[in-house]
């Protein structure tokens, strides 16, 4: 392709919603079915309210699967690799598909929920641990906590391009590369503390580093925009990624 064209990417999107519609139904209703169940069973919007915060943060993995899957599935990658579309609409596509209708339809979904819920709450008068709640305060509550917290956002873009980019390099079984980097990961923690551990026991630290209000501004900003850039470098990981292997799925 010789040029960008928007036009490309509105038709890459429809052929593909055409073809993974189901799956993107199954993963919707699973959603709706589970924090629902769960919420009115125990009579407390606390409940889905919690199941609603944990699905978001990794239902993003699972949408990431679905996004690549007309590229990756053994009856759709033939044609999926002769459509007319380049690797940059591929990912405008992807980044759109997963940073901005993934949150959207599960801003829809979580109202649904909690107003499913909310006729079967019981408000505990007495209770110690959680404020009385109606549907407008538990998804107020949902909002505060996930929907519009911005550090949580990224995090769950991290976790989403991340995911892509698993999704675009791994050849074959993805069950098996999860599972893999899994293991590393807890692996890398394991042994990240083992070394703290040690370092605390056998290495004196005498830090007298003491900023100023102005200095830990400064550093607070440079930390935030390192977190806020980290899923767009992922992204952008994801975009090279494609690029390099589009012509080997």
């Amino acid at each position: 392709m010789k040029s960008f064209s928007l036009r490309r990417v509105a038709q890459y999107a429809r052929y593909h919603y055409s073809v993974t519609r189901f799956h993107y139904l199954s993963f919707i209703l699973a959603v709706i079915a589970l924090p629902s169940l769960f919420g009115i069973l125990s009579h407390n919007l606390h409940t889905a309210v919690s199941m609603l915060v944990a699905i978001y943060v990794f239902g993003g993995i699972a949408v990431a699967v679905s996004t690549t899957r007309t590229m990756r599935g053994r009856g759709t990658k033939i044609m999926d690799g002769v459509l007319p579309v380049s690797a940059a609409e591929r990912q405008v596509f992807n980044v759109v598909n997963l940073a901005v209708a993934y949150p959207a339809v599960f801003a829809l979904a979580s109202a649904l929920i909690l107003g499913v819920v909310a006729p079967f709450h019981v408000n505990q008068l007495s209770s110690l641990f959680f404020e009385n709640l109606d549907f407008c305060s538990a998804y107020a509550l949902l909002a505060d906590e996930a929907l519009l917290y911005w550090p949580m956002y990224v995090f769950v873009q991290i976790v989403c391009s991340t995911s892509l980019l698993i999704n675009i390099c791994a050849r074959r079984s993805l069950i098996l590369t999860y599972l893999m980097l899994f293991i590393g990961f807890v692996l890398f923690m394991v042994l990240f503390a083992l070394g703290m551990d040690w370092l605390s026991d056998n290495v004196a630290f005498n830090f007298s580093f003491n900023p100023d209000e102005a200095t830990k501004s400064v550093v607070e900003n440079i930390v935030k925009a390192i977190y806020a850039m980290t899923p767009v470098a992922i992204y952008a990981l994801g975009y090279v990624a494609l690029r390099r292997r589009q012509v080997k799925w």
